[in-house]
């Protein structure tokens, strides 16, 4: 059985999967976020469990724990 796939709206590209490895043990419990970023740890943290604000955009230096933060919200 073929699966049908639907036409993208006029102007937007395919969304390609990611293919990740994930790591063990990277979870929001042992996340040490900095005084500043508690509200991007909670909004990430939303977007796991299925309740994203509108957008949530996180960037950061190398070594901020931008992977961290997603490989927890892939747990």
């Amino acid at each position: 059985m073929t699966r049908r796939r639907e036409p993208s709206p006029a102007g937007a590209s395919a969304q390609l999967p990611l293919r990740l490895v994930l790591s063990t043990g990277r979870r929001f419990e042992n996340f040490e976020a900095p005084p500043g970023n508690v509200e991007l740890v909670e909004a990430v943290r939303r977007v796991a469990i299925g309740k994203p604000p509108a957008r949530v955009l996180v960037v950061g230096d190398a070594g901020t724990g931008k992977t961290h933060l997603l490989e927890a919200a892939c747990a």
